[in-house]
């Protein structure tokens, strides 16, 4: 896929509010949203090659441009909390700030790890679920880790308000009967359970297919987001051929079964039908033998195939 300006996408997401303003937004609003990136995504791309793209393909340009402008704006926040700190001096300023001013009262603290859940189930209009965790979760990490650096540092003001920290207590030595109910407590199951989880084989051998797929880990995290969607796209494309020719296969495979299987039962009823031709000829054969009117040798000395003698 094609690259693009980043001042290209700040102008395109400038121009549809609703991208980073939810007020913004019709009903229903993930829709929408959903609506407005591919309006992005198809003036960031050239027309030959939006033409040209399925829907699948569409879908991965959205993620890789919705995930560039999420890298953006944490860059764009993380400059404004330097600013805050009185550390912007330091190092250069973010080249995209100044473009990026009107994105001002829309960004704000990151909720930590364990509230991340629950605000992401309250916020279903937010497109930045679809992208893919693998490379996000990186710089999210490091993102927090720097916000958690500068907020540690409280000013003097926060200093002032915040009451002293009480001084450690002395342990306490526990007492002979505290130390008898500890001894009574029973184990919980899952140390029960360990060694037959550790019996069983799943934990000791692991799958070829499992290894293999493991294997191009490394190989993907060198690409870079476009270019990695594009490969998942093709390896699902070679798969689905592969899939595809198999179930083929076996459908030649019933069908040439079904068709010698009748062919067979054919084959036994015209069997089954000279058979019973040729037992019918037998018997004629035999009657006519046996009958004395045509000189056959039923019985008496003069049997030679004379019927005047008999009648004699």
């Amino acid at each position: 896929m094609s690259g693009f300006h980043p001042t290209d996408l700040i102008r395109e997401v400038k121009a549809r509010p609703g991208i980073y303003n939810k007020d913004f937004l019709d009903t229903p609003p993930r829709e929408h949203k959903r609506r407005l990136w591919l309006e992005v995504a198809e003036n960031l791309t050239p027309t030959e090659d939006w033409e040209s793209y399925t829907d699948v393909e569409k879908e991965a340009r959205v993620d890789e441009i919705s995930t560039k402008w999420k890298h953006m704006k944490d860059h764009f926040y993380r400059e404004i909390k330097l600013q805050e700190a009185g550390e912007a001096h330091k190092k250069r300023k973010y080249i995209y700030f100044d473009d990026m001013e009107f994105m001002r009262p829309f960004v704000g603290y990151k909720l930590p790890a364990q509230n991340r859940r629950r605000a992401n189930n309250k916020s279903l209009e937010s497109l930045d679920d679809l992208v893919s965790q693998d490379t996000d979760d990186l710089d999210m990490d490091e993102f927090l880790k720097s916000t958690d650096n500068l907020d540690s540092r409280p000013n003097s003001s926060q200093q002032k308000e915040l009451p002293r920290r009480s001084p450690l207590k002395r342990a306490v030595k526990p007492t002979p009967k505290a130390l008898q109910n500890k001894s009574n407590i029973k184990p919980v199951n899952v140390v029960r359970k360990t060694p037959e989880t550790n019996n069983n084989p799943s934990f000791k051998i692991r799958d070829g297919d499992i290894s293999f797929c493991l294997s191009l880990v490394p190989t993907l995290r060198k690409l870079g987001d476009g270019r990695k969607l594009r490969a998942k796209i093709e390896i699902l494309k070679v798969l689905h051929r592969y899939v595809e020719h198999l179930e083929r296969r076996n459908l030649v495979n019933r069908q040439n079964h079904h068709n010698a299987t009748q062919s067979a039962n054919n084959i036994d009823d015209d069997m089954d039908e000279d058979h019973l031709e040729e037992y019918d000829d037998n018997i004629v054969k035999h009657e006519q033998h046996d009958d004395p009117l045509n000189g056959g040798g039923g019985g008496g000395a003069a049997g030679g195939g004379n019927t005047k003698t008999w009648w004699t």
